[in-house]
């Protein structure tokens, strides 16, 4: 799930995908 929902969020936020990465880690 987690891995779907950070491909997710990369095409939707590609500029916070640094910020989400450290959250969902």
């Amino acid at each position: 799930p987690e891995r779907i929902a950070k491909t997710g969020f990369r095409f939707q936020f590609p500029d916070l995908l640094p910020a989400l990465d450290d959250l969902l880690s």
